[in-house]
Protein backbone atom coordinates (compact mmCIF):
# COMPACT_ATOMS: atom_id res chain seq x y z
CA UNK A 1 0.00 0.00 0.00
CA UNK A 2 2.85 2.40 1.01
CA UNK A 3 4.02 2.06 -2.52
CA UNK A 4 1.56 2.39 -4.22
CA UNK A 5 1.30 6.03 -2.12
CA UNK A 6 4.78 6.67 -3.23
CA UNK A 7 4.14 5.79 -6.89
CA UNK A 8 1.12 8.41 -6.75
CA UNK A 9 2.88 10.66 -4.99
CA UNK A 10 5.81 10.84 -7.34
CA UNK A 11 3.47 11.11 -10.38
CA UNK A 12 1.56 14.18 -8.80
CA UNK A 13 4.90 15.96 -8.63
CA UNK A 14 5.81 15.19 -11.91
CA UNK A 15 2.74 16.25 -13.24
CA UNK A 16 3.16 20.07 -13.14
CA UNK A 17 6.54 19.84 -15.01
CA UNK A 18 4.96 17.48 -17.46
CA UNK A 19 2.30 19.86 -18.30
CA UNK A 20 4.32 23.45 -18.23
CA UNK A 21 6.84 21.28 -21.02
CA UNK A 22 4.28 20.52 -23.25
CA UNK A 23 2.21 23.96 -22.66
CA UNK A 24 5.64 25.88 -23.56
CA UNK A 25 6.49 23.12 -26.26
CA UNK A 26 2.70 23.84 -28.03
CA UNK A 27 3.47 27.66 -27.72
CA UNK A 28 6.71 27.50 -28.85
CA UNK A 29 5.99 25.15 -31.84
CA UNK A 30 2.84 27.80 -32.50
CA UNK A 31 5.41 30.61 -32.84
CA UNK A 32 7.38 28.32 -35.03
CA UNK A 33 4.89 27.77 -37.35
CA UNK A 34 3.36 31.15 -37.53
CA UNK A 35 6.93 32.49 -38.48
CA UNK A 36 7.45 29.69 -41.11
CA UNK A 37 3.72 30.08 -42.72
CA UNK A 38 4.90 34.37 -42.79
CA UNK A 39 8.03 33.18 -44.93
CA UNK A 40 6.68 31.05 -46.88
CA UNK A 41 3.94 33.23 -47.91
CA UNK A 42 6.52 36.22 -48.69
CA UNK A 43 8.82 33.71 -51.29
CA UNK A 44 5.52 32.83 -52.93
CA UNK A 45 4.57 36.49 -53.34
CA UNK A 46 8.22 37.78 -54.06
CA UNK A 47 8.19 35.12 -56.54
CA UNK A 48 11.25 33.52 -54.89
CA UNK A 49 12.15 29.97 -57.34
CA UNK A 50 13.32 26.88 -55.87
CA UNK A 51 16.64 26.32 -54.30
CA UNK A 52 19.62 24.33 -55.62
CA UNK A 53 18.63 20.62 -54.72
CA UNK A 54 21.65 19.89 -53.00
CA UNK A 55 21.79 23.33 -50.78
CA UNK A 56 18.50 22.20 -49.79
CA UNK A 57 18.90 18.98 -48.66
CA UNK A 58 22.20 20.43 -46.94
CA UNK A 59 20.08 23.00 -45.34
CA UNK A 60 17.28 19.86 -44.56
CA UNK A 61 19.68 17.99 -42.79
CA UNK A 62 22.09 20.54 -41.22
CA UNK A 63 19.46 23.44 -39.50
CA UNK A 64 17.32 20.52 -37.42
CA UNK A 65 21.15 19.28 -36.16
CA UNK A 66 22.14 22.49 -35.27
CA UNK A 67 18.70 24.05 -33.36
CA UNK A 68 18.68 20.80 -31.67
CA UNK A 69 22.83 21.01 -30.80
CA UNK A 70 21.37 24.54 -29.43
CA UNK A 71 17.94 23.55 -28.02
CA UNK A 72 19.59 23.24 -24.28
CA UNK A 73 21.73 27.06 -24.38
CA UNK A 74 20.37 30.15 -23.98
CA UNK A 75 20.00 30.22 -27.93
CA UNK A 76 17.62 27.54 -27.93
CA UNK A 77 14.71 29.72 -29.00
CA UNK A 78 16.28 32.03 -31.57
CA UNK A 79 17.70 28.81 -32.73
CA UNK A 80 14.32 26.96 -33.22
CA UNK A 81 12.75 29.98 -34.85
CA UNK A 82 15.63 30.41 -37.21
CA UNK A 83 14.73 26.93 -38.03
CA UNK A 84 11.55 27.79 -38.51
CA UNK A 85 12.08 30.40 -41.06
CA UNK A 86 14.62 28.53 -42.88
CA UNK A 87 12.31 25.79 -43.64
CA UNK A 88 9.40 28.03 -44.58
CA UNK A 89 12.25 29.50 -47.35
CA UNK A 90 13.23 26.42 -48.48
CA UNK A 91 9.77 25.11 -49.04
CA UNK A 92 8.16 28.30 -49.48
CA UNK A 93 8.43 28.17 -53.51
CA UNK A 94 7.61 24.60 -53.70
CA UNK A 95 4.52 25.10 -52.23
CA UNK A 96 4.12 28.10 -54.71
CA UNK A 97 4.06 25.56 -57.25
CA UNK A 98 1.65 23.18 -55.90
CA UNK A 99 -0.95 26.31 -55.08
CA UNK A 100 -0.71 27.56 -59.00
CA UNK A 101 -1.65 24.08 -60.33
CA UNK A 102 -4.60 24.13 -57.66
CA UNK A 103 -5.29 25.61 -54.54
CA UNK A 104 -7.09 22.64 -53.23
CA UNK A 105 -3.85 20.65 -53.32
CA UNK A 106 -2.37 22.72 -50.24
CA UNK A 107 -5.67 22.93 -49.01
CA UNK A 108 -6.11 19.47 -48.62
CA UNK A 109 -1.96 18.55 -47.78
CA UNK A 110 -2.63 21.42 -45.06
CA UNK A 111 -6.12 20.21 -43.59
CA UNK A 112 -4.62 16.30 -43.55
CA UNK A 113 -2.00 17.37 -41.93
CA UNK A 114 -3.91 19.69 -39.12
CA UNK A 115 -6.19 16.31 -38.85
CA UNK A 116 -3.58 13.71 -38.35
CA UNK A 117 -1.16 16.22 -35.99
CA UNK A 118 -4.42 16.74 -33.82
CA UNK A 119 -5.59 13.19 -33.95
CA UNK A 120 -2.40 11.76 -32.52
CA UNK A 121 -1.54 14.66 -30.52
CA UNK A 122 -4.94 13.69 -28.57
CA UNK A 123 -4.41 10.35 -28.10
CA UNK A 124 -1.14 10.45 -27.27
CA UNK A 125 -2.61 12.95 -24.29
CA UNK A 126 -5.64 10.79 -23.66
CA UNK A 127 -3.95 7.45 -23.17
CA UNK A 128 -0.39 8.64 -21.98
CA UNK A 129 1.35 5.57 -23.25
CA UNK A 130 5.07 5.93 -23.49
CA UNK A 131 6.11 5.71 -27.18
CA UNK A 132 9.80 5.92 -26.87
CA UNK A 133 10.01 2.39 -28.20
CA UNK A 134 9.36 4.67 -31.68
CA UNK A 135 12.93 5.98 -32.00
CA UNK A 136 15.08 3.42 -33.52
CA UNK A 137 12.39 2.75 -35.91
CA UNK A 138 12.54 6.50 -36.37
CA UNK A 139 15.90 6.83 -36.50
CA UNK A 140 16.54 3.83 -39.08
CA UNK A 141 13.52 4.73 -41.28
CA UNK A 142 15.44 8.37 -41.70
CA UNK A 143 18.80 6.97 -43.05
CA UNK A 144 16.49 5.02 -45.52
CA UNK A 145 14.86 7.87 -46.69
CA UNK A 146 17.73 10.08 -47.11
CA UNK A 147 19.51 7.62 -49.17
CA UNK A 148 15.82 6.64 -51.15
CA UNK A 149 15.81 10.65 -51.92
CA UNK A 150 19.21 10.96 -53.01
CA UNK A 151 18.98 8.22 -55.25
CA UNK A 152 16.04 9.34 -56.58
CA UNK A 153 17.33 12.67 -57.38
CA UNK A 154 19.38 10.62 -59.83
CA UNK A 155 16.90 8.28 -61.11
CA UNK A 156 13.92 10.52 -61.32
CA UNK A 157 11.65 7.65 -60.70
CA UNK A 158 7.75 9.18 -60.10
CA UNK A 159 6.63 6.31 -58.28
CA UNK A 160 9.57 6.08 -56.26
CA UNK A 161 9.07 9.32 -55.30
CA UNK A 162 5.24 8.82 -54.14
CA UNK A 163 6.48 5.53 -51.85
CA UNK A 164 9.07 7.75 -50.46
CA UNK A 165 6.25 10.50 -49.11
CA UNK A 166 4.35 7.72 -47.95
CA UNK A 167 6.55 6.28 -46.00
CA UNK A 168 7.96 9.99 -44.64
CA UNK A 169 3.89 10.48 -43.63
CA UNK A 170 4.13 7.31 -41.53
CA UNK A 171 7.80 8.35 -40.41
CA UNK A 172 6.50 11.63 -39.22
CA UNK A 173 3.31 10.58 -37.13
CA UNK A 174 5.93 8.19 -35.57
CA UNK A 175 7.86 11.44 -34.69
CA UNK A 176 4.41 13.00 -33.08
CA UNK A 177 4.00 10.34 -31.09
CA UNK A 178 7.35 10.31 -30.18
CA UNK A 179 7.91 13.64 -29.31
CA UNK A 180 4.68 14.55 -27.36
CA UNK A 181 5.19 10.86 -25.46
CA UNK A 182 7.56 12.49 -23.98
CA UNK A 183 7.01 15.66 -22.83
CA UNK A 184 3.57 14.11 -21.14
CA UNK A 185 5.91 11.04 -19.19
CA UNK A 186 8.89 12.90 -18.91
CA UNK A 187 11.17 11.38 -21.34
CA UNK A 188 11.97 14.86 -22.35
CA UNK A 189 11.97 18.15 -19.97
CA UNK A 190 13.53 20.52 -22.28
CA UNK A 191 10.48 22.07 -24.29
CA UNK A 192 12.46 23.25 -26.82
CA UNK A 193 13.64 19.83 -27.79
CA UNK A 194 9.37 18.68 -28.13
CA UNK A 195 8.62 22.08 -30.03
CA UNK A 196 11.50 21.51 -32.65
CA UNK A 197 10.91 18.19 -33.06
CA UNK A 198 7.26 18.31 -33.55
CA UNK A 199 7.93 21.35 -36.11
CA UNK A 200 10.00 18.76 -37.95
CA UNK A 201 7.42 15.66 -38.23
CA UNK A 202 4.64 18.18 -39.40
CA UNK A 203 6.72 20.10 -41.80
CA UNK A 204 7.72 16.52 -43.18
CA UNK A 205 3.97 15.27 -43.15
CA UNK A 206 2.73 18.47 -45.07
CA UNK A 207 4.98 17.81 -47.76
CA UNK A 208 4.61 14.47 -48.31
CA UNK A 209 1.17 14.79 -48.49
CA UNK A 210 1.59 18.11 -50.77
CA UNK A 211 3.26 15.18 -52.86
CA UNK A 212 0.43 12.97 -52.88
CA UNK A 213 -2.18 14.92 -53.28
CA UNK A 214 -0.33 16.84 -56.36
CA UNK A 215 -0.11 12.93 -58.40
CA UNK A 216 -3.11 12.04 -57.25
CA UNK A 217 -4.48 15.70 -58.66
CA UNK A 218 -2.63 15.02 -61.55
CA UNK A 219 -0.42 17.99 -61.51
CA UNK A 220 2.37 15.75 -62.58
Amino acid sequence: MNQIDMRTAAQADVQPLTNKVLRNAYLLLALMLALSAAVTTWTISAKVGPMNIWLALGLLIGTPFIAMRMARTAMGIPAALAYGAVLGYIFGPIVGIYFAAGPQIVMNAFVGTAAITLGLSMYALMTRKDFSFLGGFMFVGALVILLAVVANIFLQIPMMSLVISSVVVLLSACGILYFTSAAINGGETNYVVIAIGLFADIWSMFMSLLRIFGVLGGDD
